[in-house]
């Protein structure tokens, strides 16, 4: 007990401090002591001694601890040989190269290990068949294969990779992952994308370590495909390492967009896809970039680009959504009129590109015109919808979207004409009116409403004018386009 509350107080100054933990004073008796258990003491004092000195992360220990290296008892030899190595004074550099042919492995494992921590690559080849004997206990194991990341030397990558797999050990699998990403080891890269498996590395905690490492070495078109259909890992920790990994690797790079965007296209990855792509446009609004992919990419790109190009905000989004109007797919015709009705620039271009896709063969991407032209709300879109809302050949639905859509027209534009509909002979054109006259919010329609409500001959029309008087109390309307038609 007293041995475990003299570590944590020796400890407390190292977490507070940092790297300064060298300055600070201890209380000379307790040095005194250890010093005095670590020479005179009985083993088990001797190597605990050592064992408290390394932890303590005061190098004054240093000089007692070398001294010890020629301890008669191999356990006190491979504590202090650790000890030396948590202290990483390069002053037992060389006592500690005089030690490696020690007769027990135990001892020769910790000189080594030791060795690595303070970059000397002489303990290297000790390192490697510690690391690859198995018989060797995991956690000495799991610490040479640290080690081996702090002495960073390419001689060590082999026997990194091929402990990758190790059966034994979960620990020693994560951190041979991190040092070979401490190390950049290129070589690595197929190796850890298939420690990203959860159903080939069961241990969360090598999976993340895994994906820490993938973004450490920086091989993008090696790792990024493999993180990416990584991210939907049955565990959330890991999910986040991943995705974080992949914002990394992504970053501000043009050159690996084009591997994302391939991931787009299948069902599995897409989402996933999306996600890594939104961490790079959110930064960087590359409409060139957006623009290349909406003219060339497969539907799933070219959705996508699509949303993003709406998002953007900028003016000179409007030009690839209006070149994606002619796409032969009908859903992306429909999302890139959509997109230009909610990026809400009136560019003439843009008006007359909607106009002309309100009669499309496909009704989706009609209504998606007719909507955009209401939110853009531009007057020249007047005479095409209330043509529209007269054609009794239209659809229906497409009639009452582009009566909702007039309601996004300036008031001065539309009034007289929707006022002429209120008492049009045909009820249906009347019950329109009284759609767009709801849609608007406008209080000057409202005498003209209540009028309806009350004397229309058709009980419909009577309805669609009580509807349009609510949302203009309620003042909360919001337009739901494609209702069904009244009997």
């Amino acid at each position: 007990m007293k041995r475990l509350f003299f570590i944590l107080c020796l400890s407390l100054p190292v977490l507070a401090f940092g790297d300064k933990m060298k300055e600070i004073r201890y209380d000379e008796m307790e040095l005194a002591k250890y010093k005095h258990d670590l020479k005179q003491g009985i083993p088990q004092k001797r190597w605990e001694a050592a064992e408290i000195m390394g932890d303590a992360g005061n190098c004054k220990f240093v000089p007692d601890l070398i001294t010890a290296l020629n301890d008669e008892v191999p356990k006190v030899r491979m504590y202090v040989a650790e000890a030396l190595g948590k202290l990483c004074d390069n002053k037992s550099r060389g006592p500690l190269r005089k030690v490696l042919d020690d007769p027990y492995p135990m001892v020769r494992y910790a000189v080594a290990e030791a060795l690595s921590r303070l970059k000397d690559p002489a303990g290297l080849p000790i390192c490697v068949q510690a690391l690859r004997d198995i018989n060797t206990d995991w956690r000495r194991r799991a610490r040479i294969a640290e080690a081996l990341g702090i002495l960073n030397d390419p001689g060590a990558i082999t026997a990194l990779i091929s402990v990758l797999g190790d059966t034994a050990s979960a620990k020693v699998r994560e951190e041979a992952s991190y040092s070979l990403g401490k190390m950049g080891a290129e070589a690595a890269v197929p190796h850890l994308c298939n420690r990203l498996d959860h159903t080939t590395e069961d241990m969360p905690l090598c999976r993340i370590a895994a994906a820490t490492a993938l973004a450490q070495i920086g091989d993008k078109p090696g790792a990024i495909p493999c993180l990416a259909f990584t991210l939907d890992d049955p565990d959330n920790e890991v999910r986040n390492a991943v995705s974080e990994a992949l914002r990394t690797l992504i970053d501000e790079d043009n050159n690996v967009i084009p591997i994302i965007i391939e991931l787009l296209e299948p069902d599995e990855t897409r989402p996933f896809a999306e996600t890594a792509l939104d961490s790079f446009f959110n930064v960087k609004k590359d409409i060139p970039l957006l623009s290349k992919v909406v003219g060339s990419g497969k539907r799933g790109a070219r959705l996508y680009a699509i949303r993003r190009l709406e998002e953007v905000h900028e003016s000179s989004a409007q030009f690839p959504l209006v070149e994606a109007l002619e796409d032969p797919d009908s859903i992306v015709r429909a999302r890139a009129a959509q997109g230009l009705g909610k990026l809400g620039f009136c560019d003439p271009a843009a008006v007359q590109a909607l106009l002309e896709f309100v009669d499309d063969s496909t009704t989706m991407v009609a209504k998606s015109a007719i909507i955009s032209l209401g939110q853009l709300g531009d007057p020249r879109a007047d005479t095409t919808l209330y043509r529209i809302m007269k054609e009794s050949r239209k659809f229906w639905e497409i009639r009452i979207v582009a009566a909702q859509a007039c309601g996004g027209l300036p008031a001065d534009a539309i009034y007289d004409q929707i006022f002429l509909f209120s008492r049009h002979a045909d009820w249906q054109i009347r019950y329109l009116a009284c759609v767009t006259m709801g849609a608007r919010l406008d209080k000057r329609t409202e005498k003209t409403l209540e009028y309806i409500a009350h004397n229309d001959e058709k009980e419909d029309v009577k309805e669609s004018a009580r509807t349009a008087l609510a949302n203009l109390q309620q003042k909360d309307y919001k337009r739901t386009y494609g209702t069904t038609k009244p009997k």
